[in-house]
This record gives C-alpha cells, sequence and structure tokens, in this order.
C-alpha cells in the first residue's frame, strides 16, 4: 500500500484510514499540521490473497482540497484531488469478499 498526499490549507481537517474485510483499522493517520506539505507512506498491510482493503480518505468539514495518488502492489488505482466528498477507495481481491462492509452493505 502507498499513498502520496499533498495536504491543503487546513491540514488538520484531513485524516485518512487503511480498514480490512472486518473492518479492523490496518493504518491510519491524522494530526496534519503543515499546509501545502508533500507527505508519502509505504505500507505492507497484512491482507490475505483472498481479503480486500479499503481506504478512506476524510476530510473533516467535507470542503476537500487535498490531492492524493493511491497505489496496491506497485500498481496506481486511483489519484484525484479530494473534492466535497470522503472517496473511499478499495484495493486487493474485493470479488471473493463475504463481508458486506466491502459490499455496499453496512
Amino acid at each position: 500500500f502507498e499513498l502520496y498526499i499533498k495536504t491543503d490549507n487546513y491540514p488538520e481537517d484531513f485524516s485518512w484510514e487503511l480498514v480490512n474485510t472486518n473492518n479492523t483499522v490496518l493504518a491510519n493517520r491524522n494530526n496534519y499540521e503543515d499546509a501545502n506539505k508533500y507527505y508519502y507512506y509505504r505500507e505492507c498491510v497484512p491482507v490475505t490473497n483472498n481479503e480486500c482493503a479499503m481506504l478512506r480518505l476524510i476530510d473533516k468539514y467535507n470542503n476537500g482540497g487535498t490531492f492524493y495518488i493511491v497505489s496496491w502492489d506497485g500498481n496506481v488505482i486511483e489519484e484525484g484531488k479530494q473534492g466535497y466528498n470522503n472517496p473511499e477507495i478499495t484495493m486487493g481481491n474485493c470479488n471473493d469478499s463475504e463481508d458486506g462492509l466491502l459490499n455496499g452493505e453496512e
């Protein structure tokens, strides 16, 4: 899992978390302090071949502005600028997931 971000003018509003199919947090970060700064994270996360993970990009006030690039297994799977929503990006083998969380059920 790799995440490259550039914070906006209000970095303290931004956070992210990576969860597995059981909604267990695998990695997360909050409390950004520096506006318009680049950050890079690379982390080996414990998911099996038949699991997937979900990255949640969270802006406390939903006003967006943070730029991001997300990679899984060395491949860029999504990039963009966070808008007026909190994107949830799925990664891994989600087709076989029996867990409702990553199949749109809560």
